[in-house]
């Protein structure tokens, strides 16, 4: 897992970054865990999907990011995609645990 700062990166919250979540760290670098807010980020949830972060931590309530998948600003590939980075953490913990 990588967990994102709360800081910008060229104007831009590192958890809402495409370029740097997904271009770079995934697509330059071959990452291919679990991709994290640090705690209580304040960040949008409906952008953090399309970025390439995965896994909001406490701090951002759920109901915006239902709302979001319901009227379509979060697609449903991009929450598939979160859900199964997720879900692939989850078992290389239950096997290697």
């Amino acid at each position: 897992t990588i967990m994102s700062g709360y800081n910008l990166m060229n104007g831009v919250r590192n958890s809402q970054n495409r370029e740097l979540l997904t271009d770079i760290l995934r697509g330059e670098w071959g990452f291919d865990g679990c991709v994290m807010t640090d705690w209580c980020a304040k960040s949008s949830a409906l952008k953090m999907p399309h970025a390439g972060c995965d896994l909001v931590m406490p701090g951002l309530k759920n109901q915006d990011y239902l709302d979001g998948l319901k009227n379509g600003k979060i697609s449903r590939a991009d929450a598939q995609r979160c859900a199964v980075n997720i879900m692939r953490l989850v078992l290389k913990t239950i096997v290697s645990g």
